[in-house]
């Protein structure tokens, strides 16, 4: 049986609910970029099925236990993701994510089914029609070797200070929505690295994306994987 019937469909991160209030894109502001001011690392791979998987590298300076704790906690969740969760998502099973409108309409909930856990290193379940596969690595880079060392001591880290790469497997759904999910997870890891870091800016997720350079990210990731970027809005 395919879990994913019967699944609520919802925007994926950044994206903007098109019942919402229109805003102007003309003028939106440009992205100021994160912690690091680059752009995470994207690529799109196409499966055996013919499904479209958008895939997301990105370090951050924390422990693989430390990190996992933010993908599947609710309360460190909702400081940073596009949602939260009824439960810690570290067992099998069904589970409802509650998508954080912060103001700008409802919140909105969304059945999942968490399907791989092998804490600390990966997470699976299905986001309604789509599915995300969370793959935590130790860091082996340079700047973790030296973290692994001791010469770093990454806030929010263990005692070991051990840095960590996250794969992010997204797969679509809707295909049409790679440059968009792209650029979401880049204004959600953004804030991550800062909630990991100890001094946690505000959510940038729904309608608040556009406030962030979600618009320019859409463009610019769009161009990076030659794809057309994504219209999150229908035509007048």
């Amino acid at each position: 049986m395919d879990v994913r019937q019967g699944l609520t469909r919802i925007e994926p991160p950044g994206i903007l609910c098109p019942a919402r209030a229109r805003p102007e894109h003309v003028g939106a502001p440009a992205y100021s970029g994160g912690v690091t001011s680059e752009l995470q690392r994207v690529s799109v791979s196409t499966g055996a099925d013919a499904s479209t998987t958008v895939v997301i590298e990105r370090n951050f300076d924390v422990s693989p236990e430390v990190l996992w704790g933010a993908l599947t906690e609710p309360e460190q969740l909702k400081l940073w993701a596009p949602h939260t969760a009824d439960r810690v998502l570290d067992s099998f099973g069904p589970a409802t994510l509650v998508m954080l409108a912060d103001g700008n309409g409802d919140d909105q909930e969304v059945l999942i089914e968490v399907l791989v856990v092998k804490p600390p290193h990966l997470l699976k379940y299905t986001w309604g029609v789509d599915v995300l596969r969370w793959e935590i690595t130790a860091d082996v880079t340079p700047d973790g070797l030296e973290a692994l060392l001791g010469d770093v001591n990454p806030a929010g880290g263990d005692d070991e200070g051990t840095g960590s790469v996250l794969v992010l497997r997204h797969t679509l759904g809707d295909v049409s929505m790679v440059s968009a999910v792209a650029a979401g997870w880049q204004l959600c890891f953004d804030v991550l690295e800062t909630v990991l870091a100890g001094h946690p800016e505000a959510p940038k997720r729904g309608a608040n994306a556009l406030e962030y350079g979600w618009a320019e990210l859409n463009e610019r990731f769009a161009d990076e994987l030659g794809v057309k970027p994504s219209v999150v809005f229908p035509p007048e």
